[in-house]
């Protein structure tokens, strides 16, 4: 080798291992960055296909939880309104009802809807919400229903329910499917749509949602994200059901564009850091993606993080937060939202089991039978109250035919066919029944009244049984036949009375009583009897009613001695008698008398007897010591009847002499009488005209201060009028006269009409009350109006004197009633005070209050703290002509006629409480 081919080696060398290099190492960079961008390819393919597949099972999984969370709520919601309407029915039940329909509308859902049988809508809560028709078209159990003002999809749940004398009904619950619903902790990189009736519905990306039709099931690129969606239905054998869609968008690391860019820029340093970095990195984000695939897998086999699973998801992490770090977190997250669900859904089971104790104690607790039966008439369940009503062990009855032990056989003994019980007939037509007329039997075969209510129950529309409340009625019939006797006997005993009160002879009076006593049809007696009369003297019994009773009766039973026959005996031991048959004690016979028994009752008055009621019974009828008491109250009143007929015949002849003597005085009485009455009518006329007369003169006395001060007021306005003009007239008007001249007008001006609005008041208030006090009349007032005007009319009478008058009355009050009643009362009673209750110099004090005691009721309360009066001045204050003033002018009419205004006029009551030195007290209660 030459030194030439030497050096070419070496320049070729060079440059071909140059070269060769620069090839291996761009050929290396292309296969690396191709390997790279495979291995990504593949990894984002398979990390894909198993996020999908665990979202595709979360979602899915999620569907079925919400689904049941749904049906769950609803049940429970119908469980708590089925006890509401069962324990509360007619005590504001459905208050209870709207208020448990607004929490749930608050709390769970977006309405709550009750429909009758035809799902004609009843109740809507909450009342605001829009979109339904007035009657459901909805079909099934559940569905979807688009509200056609918010245009929110709902998902609707109906359960059968009572509406109690409504009939049949149905809940619905609907649950609003809006923005968030369903997208509560959604994955990064995760998106999700509701689709219906080709329109997006719901979306994680809110208002801003993509077109329907870009919504498929397929994986494209857009530039450098890869996006799969996979279309999930909400119900796998419903095509009519929303359906969910899940994107999820991957950000590839490198595009192919970049990694040849990169690879020719930096071929060099990427052919030495390759194995440096990029190999390992490459290496170890493949590990960690593989790692998060096998996590996702796992997680969606189990849903639950276990020990393996959280070790490599901390081992996946990164500090710089890539996507895989937040994938991971998200998945750790994904698995808290759903551990708290699966938390909510065990709680909510705990809370149904609680509910179904709580169903089970409500049961066990109710004083009314209950039990169940399942479609084919087997009892599904029993409480103790049943079970204690017809003396079977519960588990003597559980999956057994009750109708056969309970219901077999009707009151008159006749067969009760299965096919003809009201009970099943519930399960058959699905109608509720209710029976009070049938009988249920005992284990130890005796048999009880009832009254029952079979109701069927319903599951999405199928009959799975029935439910029967029924109790024992034995008591309410026994008090309901108590009642009817107790009105029967109570009518006997009126009807005996009123005959009582017929102004008749005694003989007549005895024979209506008897026709009377045998139509009562509540006696099992026959239509034949008698009353006999005690004779005292001969110690006999002389028949004076009968009815029905033979000829040869009529004979023999005339006289009956004490002791002798039926009704001698019962005479004699005062005791009632009864015969079934015809014995030794019936002493009194005929041929072809006919078998009977009796009744035979004394008629006593205290210890005296007089007389006996006998009535005829049926062979052999028994002994009811019911009809015995209700024979002795008649013979009660038939002994009052006969004492006060007795009476009324011994007193009518001394009535008859009496009667002429009273005549003869009443005449002589009237002629007094009446003249006494005209010339006490005489004198109280003449008192109230007095009074009124003394009104008259005071208040002419009150009017003339202010009318003659105005007439002197105008008399010196019409002076300085006069200098006014003549300063006028004469030019030599000055502004200092002037303002004097308008100055003194203005100050007249102001006396004038204070003193003609005082006049005003006197005369408008004096005109009020003389027209009542004339007039007599009825007519609306203001109660504290009308006593301020009374008293302020008695102003002349009060001004010179040292006392003290008020008022106490609330505003407001209005009266229909005599006024001038009430102003005479008033003015009586102060006239009355300053009359005779203060002394000369004494400053007194009066106090009216008056009110109402209820809407019907008035009060007037008059008090003064004069001398007052003794207790027998206090007995005679209201007689006419009573004073104790007469020396100084006293008629003695005033309280006369108070209290005749009071009782008469006003139709109340007046008290008077008084005691020397304590004043005295007046307190009126009038109605109005």
């Amino acid at each position: 080798m030459n030194p030439s081919n030497v050096t070419t080696r070496k320049d070729v060398l060079p440059r071909q291992a140059a070269s060769r290099v620069a090839i291996t190492t761009l050929l290396m960079i292309v296969v690396i960055a191709t390997l790279a961008f495979w291995l990504q390819l593949t990894a984002m393919n398979r990390t894909a296909h198993q996020i999908m597949t665990s979202l595709e099972r979360f979602h899915a999984d999620k569907l079925v939880l919400l689904e049941q969370e749904w049906q769950e709520q609803a049940v429970r919601l119908h469980n708590r309104l089925e006890l509401l309407d069962l324990f509360a029915r007619g005590v504001g039940a459905w208050d209870a009802l709207t208020a448990s329909l607004r929490q749930e509308s608050d709390s769970s859902f977006a309405a709550v809807v009750i429909t009758d049988e035809a799902r004609q809508v009843l109740h809507v809560h909450p009342s605001h919400f829009s979109g339904l028709p007035e009657t459901l078209e909805f079909s099934g159990n559940s569905g979807w229903h688009v509200s056609t003002t918010t245009g929110v999809l709902h998902r609707w749940i109906a359960q059968p329910f009572w509406l109690g004398p409504i009939g049949h009904g149905e809940i619905f619950v609907l649950v609003a499917i809006e923005n968030g619903l369903l997208f509560r902790a959604t994955l990064p990189f995760t998106e999700l749509f509701v689709i219906h009736e080709g329109r997006v519905m719901a979306s994680s990306q809110g208002n801003t949602s993509p077109p329907p039709e870009s919504l498929l099931d397929a994986t494209f690129w857009n530039k450098n994200q890869r996006i799969d969606q996979i279309i999930i239905p909400w119900r796998k054998n419903d095509p009519n059901s929303p359906r969910l869609v899940i994107r999820h968008v991957t950000e590839s690391l490198f595009s192919v564009t970049e990694l040849l860019i990169v690879g020719v820029a930096l071929f060099a340093l990427i052919s030495w850091l390759f194995w440096k970095s990029l190999g390992s990195w490459m290496i170890r984000i493949t590990r960690r993606i593989n790692t998060l695939g096998w996590v996702a897998e796992a997680f969606s086999r189990g849903l639950d993080l276990t020990p393996e699973i959280r070790d490599a998801l901390h081992a996946v992490r990164d500090k710089s937060l890539d996507e895989v770090t937040m994938v991971a977190d998200a998945i750790a997250m994904a698995q808290e939202v759903v551990a708290r669900e699966l938390r909510a859904r065990l709680e909510a089971q705990a809370d149904l089991g609680r509910m179904s104790s709580h169903n089970q104690l409500l049961l066990e607790a109710a004083g009314e039978g209950i039990y169940g039966l399942d479609p084919s008439g087997r009892t599904t369940f029993i409480n103790p109250a049943a079970a204690r009503m017809i003396g079977w062990l519960p588990e003597e009855i559980i999956g057994t035919s009750l109708h056969d032990r309970v219901h077999h056989t009707h009151a008159d003994q006749s067969p009760y066919p299965r096919h003809e019980c009201r009970i099943f007939a519930a399960i058959r037509s699905g109608e509720t029944q209710v029976v009070n007329d049938e009988l249920f039997w005992r284990k130890d075969g005796t048999a009880f009244p009832v009254e029952y209510t079979s109701t069927p129950i319903r599951d999405q529309g199928e009959i799975r049984g029935a439910v029967v409340v029924f109790r024992d009625i034995s008591e309410r019939l026994r008090a309901e036949k108590q009642a009817r006797d107790y009105l029967t006997f109570q009518r006997v005993i009126n009807g005996l009375h009123e005959i009582s009160y017929h102004r008749v002879p005694l003989d007549e009076l005895l024979d209506q009583a008897l026709a009377f006593i045998l139509s009562v049809p509540w006696l099992a007696i026959q239509a034949k009897g008698a009353i006999f009369l005690n004779e005292p003297q001969t110690d006999t019994l002389r028949l004076t009613a009968h009815l029905g009773l033979d000829d040869q009766l009529l004979t023999l039973c005339a006289r009956v001695a004490h002791g002798h026959c039926v009704c001698g005996r019962a005479a004699l031991s005062r005791q009632p008698l009864h015969a079934d048959r015809v014995d030794e004690r019936h002493e009194i016979t005929f041929p072809q008398m006919p078998p009977h028994g009796h009744y035979a009752v004394p008629i006593l008055s205290g210890e005296r007897l007089l007389g006996v009621l006998t009535l005829y019974l049926a062979h052999g009828q028994p002994y009811n010591p019911e009809e015995e008491l209700l024979l002795m109250a008649m013979c009660q009143t038939l002994g009052s009847m006969i004492e006060r007929k007795r009476l009324e015949e011994s007193l009518q002849y001394q009535n008859t002499f009496l009667e002429e003597k009273v005549r003869e005085r009443t005449a002589e009485l009237h002629d007094h009488l009446s003249a006494l009455k005209s010339a006490q009518n005489q004198l109280i006329q003449s008192e109230r005209l007095a009074a009124l007369g003394g009104l008259v003169a005071g208040i002419s006395h009150e009017i003339k201060t202010p009318v003659g001060t105005s007439f002197t007021a105008v008399t010196y306005l019409e002076s300085e009028l006069n200098k006014f003009l003549a300063h006028y007239r004469e030019g030599t008007l000055y502004r200092e006269d002037l303002d004097a001249f308008v100055e003194n007008v203005g100050e007249a001006s102001r006396l004038i009409q204070a003193n003609l609005r005082r006049a005003s008041d006197l005369i408008l208030s004096f005109k009020q009350v003389a027209v009542d006090q004339t007039s007599q009349e009825k007519r609306r007032f203001d109660l504290k109006e009308y006593l301020d005007e009374t008293v302020f009319t008695l102003r002349p009478k009060l001004k010179n004197a040292p006392h003290r008058v008020t008022v106490q009355c609330a505003e407001g009050i209005v009266l229909y009633t005599f006024p001038g009643a009430v102003s005479q009362i008033v003015a009586n009673f102060i006239l009355n005070s300053l009359a005779h209750a203060f002394g000369a110099g004494q400053a007194g004090r009066i106090d009216i209050e008056a009110g109402l005691i209820d809407p019907a009721t008035v009060f007037l309360h008059y008090r003064d703290n004069g001398q007052g009066m003794d207790a027998e001045t206090v007995k005679l204050i209201y007689e006419p002509f009573f004073t104790t003033n007469r020396n100084q002018g006293g008629s003695g009419l005033g309280m006369h006629i108070v209290y005749n205004l009071v009782t008469q006029r006003l139709n109340g009551t007046i008290e008077t409480r008084s005691a020397p030195g304590a004043g005295t007290e007046f307190r009126i209660h009038f109605p109005v």
